[in-house]
């Protein structure tokens, strides 16, 4: 029996705005997390805004491969993005996190019955 994971790369990016460069700000990091979903290998792209303080947001992607993932960070796209970052932003910090996936309660089980025999 055969257990399948798969391996995903995670790009996240916190970041806080300052209130008159807000709106500038959501513009441009609205549009790239749209052509994200449109590169080959992202699957999950999306921006959000923290509950608590309406300057700090999150841009959250994640890649199939880490050569997707490269291919995504070297475009022009995320080229905006970084230059948005650095002129309109109070603080900024990029977190790459490589994360594994499985399937549910299946893949569960059937750990469990080759490790527990």
């Amino acid at each position: 029996m055969y257990i399948t994971i798969n391996l995903m790369i995670d790009l996240n990016i916190h970041v806080e705005i300052s209130p008159i460069h807000r709106q500038e700000f959501l513009q441009t990091a609205m549009d790239v997390v749209k052509k994200a979903r449109n590169v080959k290998g992202c699957k999950h792209s999306q921006l959000q805004r923290d509950m608590e303080n309406e300057n700090k947001y999150e841009i959250e992607t994640a890649w199939e491969t880490k050569d997707n993932m490269i291919q995504y960070i070297s475009s022009q796209s995320f080229g905006v993005l970084l230059g948005a970052m650095k002129f309109l932003s109070n603080s900024y910090n990029i977190n790459l996190n490589e994360k594994t996936y499985a399937g549910g309660d299946e893949v569960i089980s059937d750990i469990r019955n080759q490790f527990m025999k």
